[in-house]
């Protein structure tokens, strides 16, 4: 059976939103490896953990960049008892 839905993906929005996604995520893929080789240089070379703390902070937001501001408008479309789901054990609470 054949539908007619349109194909999502060949939606030049969606295109365009997934190639901004892409660079975003490709752009601090980069940055994130490159704050481990300074943090991994500085390491070696430092006795000191203070000068750590500046590689360790880029890193730490970098990574945050690349997972928790992806998802910072995420909103599941589930139906809420399907996601809590109120099981035999839980009705007898």
């Amino acid at each position: 059976m054949a539908t007619n839905a349109p194909d999502v993906a060949a939606n030049s929005t969606v295109q365009r939103i997934l190639a901004t996604e892409i660079v975003w995520l490709t752009t601090l893929l980069v940055l994130a490896l490159a704050c481990v080789l300074w943090l991994a240089q500085t390491a070696s070379t430092s006795e000191s953990g203070h000068r750590l703390l500046l590689p360790q902070l880029a890193l730490v937001i970098l990574i945050f960049g690349q997972t928790g501001w992806l998802l910072r408008d995420f909103n599941p479309s589930i139906d809420p008892r399907h996601f809590y789901p109120l099981t035999p054990a839980l009705k007898e609470i």
